[in-house]
């Protein structure tokens, strides 16, 4: 009978030496942790003046601007990715142990995994969020909280495809920040399509050697056999990711129909509504075509149950920059800010010829004669009435995306 009282009694201890051992080491509770890297700071916090003169150097471009890369466990990681969040704790060795990371106003689960290393990393969180985040081992349960930094824009990092951000979190009108975790934007989730072309021979044995000559005539010595959809950009794993934590609904695909050949859905699955919008970049968006698709693209805007929505083109620099240059516009978002979310493409594109002379000046230049208004926001509220939506249409597009 006391061996059994002893062995109740060491078991107990057992546990309550396991429990106590499991401790938060990092964050401390309430730090207050960064979502960009000091490359990326160091950028973003400059005065527009000074961003577009650096923006404009070859050797800062091609050797400065978001370098060097954040380097973790050893490797180093891609230019255009935030900075990524460490947490620690202590703990029994060979206990397994789930991680889980919640915004502390509503709940909603931002990460959570399961390991049996004592510390894990956290990628795209919210800025200017509080986070509460627990570690279970067992029975036992410890939590901490921090927050992250109030430092625009929140980038994101989705494995395979690059240049992705939030459009939530700047300061639009009447002070009221941009919700996060409704538009996105990105380059595109699949490559080009593939295509494979006749031979001569192929064509005379099939009786088409006019279209051969033809084609000579025409300076195109090539003819498409057949195409297929473009290769998807990343895996079954960070497809699930993405849709747990971001809730992708719906996929604006402002490609051409070349660049979107065969598709007839969203790469992140059927749960996702893929919408095809071929649009305009820079000064040709007041073109019919692109005022059409822009329509379509807003009208959707309009209705909660599409929301979150991610929007790309290609590169996710011209076509997507210029779509959210009006839809943040619109919102109220400054000058400074709207330059400032397109010159963010920067940290992955750093070719010189990428510039605000050669490109983004002329989204604002092309607003100048698209009405009246002084401000941006007059002029981007002026183009939208004339693509024919009204003051109504205009405030519920505000309320779904002002907080």
């Amino acid at each position: 009978m006391k061996k059994i009282i002893c062995l109740v009694l060491f078991g107990f201890n057992a546990i309550v030496a396991f429990s106590s051992s499991l401790k938060v080491v990092a964050p401390s509770d309430g730090a207050i942790m960064p979502t960009l890297t000091e490359s990326q700071k160091a950028f973003v916090t400059m005065p527009l003046k000074d961003r577009r003169e650096k923006f404009r150097q070859k050797e800062y471009r091609s050797n400065v601007l978001a370098k060097p890369a954040e380097v973790v466990e050893g490797k180093e990681r891609k230019t255009w990715w935030p900075k990524t969040t460490r947490l620690e704790w202590e703990g029994p060795d060979g206990a397994e142990y789930t991680v889980k990371v919640l915004e502390a106003s509503t709940g909603k689960l931002a990460f959570e995994k399961t390991l049996k290393e004592k510390f894990t990393y956290v990628d795209n969180l919210k800025i200017a969020t509080d986070y509460k985040w627990t570690v279970t081992a067992g029975n036992e349960t410890v939590s901490s909280s921090f927050k992250t930094e109030d430092v625009l824009p929140r980038i994101l990092r989705f494995p395979g495809v690059p240049n992705v951000r939030d459009l939530g979190g700047y300061i639009g009108l009447n002070g009221k920040r941009v919700k996060q975790g409704r538009i996105y934007r990105s380059a595109a989730m699949n490559d080009h399509p593939k295509q494979t072309f006749y031979t001569k021979k192929e064509l005379f044995d099939l009786g088409r050697q006019t279209e051969w000559e033809a084609a000579q005539t025409n300076k195109n010595k090539r003819i498409v056999k057949s195409t297929t959809i473009g290769k998807t950009r990343f895996g079954q794993s960070t497809r699930d990711e993405m849709l747990k934590y971001l809730g992708f609904k719906t996929d604006i695909d402002l490609r051409n129909n070349w660049e979107t050949s065969c598709m007839k859905s969203s790469p992140l699955g059927p749960t996702v509504n893929w919408v095809h919008a071929s649009y305009a970049a820079y000064g040709g968006i007041h073109s019919k075509g692109a005022i059409k698709n822009f329509k379509k693209i807003f009208k959707l805007m309009l209705e909660e149950e599409n929301y979150p929505f991610i929007l790309h083109c290609y590169a996710g620099q011209d076509r997507t920059g210029t779509l959210t240059y009006i839809l943040l516009g619109l919102l109220g978002v400054n000058d400074d800010n709207l330059s400032l979310d397109w010159e963010a493409t920067g940290f992955w594109n750093r070719g010189s010829n990428f510039s605000h002379k050669g490109f983004y000046d002329n989204i604002p230049k092309s607003f100048v004669k698209h009405g009246k208004g002084t401000f941006t926001l007059e002029r981007v509220e002026n183009f939208v009435r004339k693509a024919g939506f009204t003051d109504e249409d205009i405030a519920k597009y505000r309320s779904l995306m002002l907080e």
